[in-house]
């Protein structure tokens, strides 16, 4: 907690299980800036130029109030080839000109409520199985585009 963490030659932080990650300045690494493979809780640290994702998440667990910028992949991907990537908890962040999505979601019963995405490359919120995540959503040829200002909710993600 309360670290920075840079210049890696691999992860900036990585945790296999049950990990308590908060308030970390995350930045220049060449893998992720920060990945765990399940039930982490993830909180208020800021990910930015890695070489992988911003955050990288298995199953079962809590990204909140994160900022993850100008990542070369992703900001946030909940989406891991050992685990399932189910039932993940994404609340507050603000993800902003990462190279490919802002947000990933890859498995089933994930919440995604009260995120900012601005300018990410590929897509801001790229859901895999829409019928399977909670949280309010507009769709754009079938993908999650996030909820402009007129429409908004009090557990909007947002697009710009």
């Amino acid at each position: 907690m309360n670290c920075l963490v840079q210049g890696n030659n691999s992860y900036g932080i990585f945790v296999p299980y049950n990990a308590k990650i908060e308030n970390n300045i995350v930045k220049k690494n060449l893998s992720h800036g920060i990945a765990g493979l399940e039930k982490c809780y993830i909180a208020g640290n800021t990910s930015v130029n890695n070489g992988g994702d911003g955050i990288q998440v298995g199953s079962e667990s809590m990204i909140l109030n994160n900022t993850c910028s100008f990542n070369q992949l992703g900001g946030i991907a909940c989406y891991n080839a050992t685990t399932n990537a189910n039932r993940n908890y994404v609340e507050g962040n603000h993800v902003v000109t990462n190279g490919a999505a802002g947000i990933l979601l890859f498995g089933c019963q994930n919440v995604m409520i009260k995120n900012t995405a601005i300018d990410n490359v590929f897509l801001n919120y790229q859901v895999l199985n829409p019928t399977q995540c909670v949280g309010t959503e507009n769709r754009d040829g079938g993908q999650f585009t996030g909820t402009d200002l007129g429409s908004a909710g009090p557990f909007s993600n947002f697009s710009y």
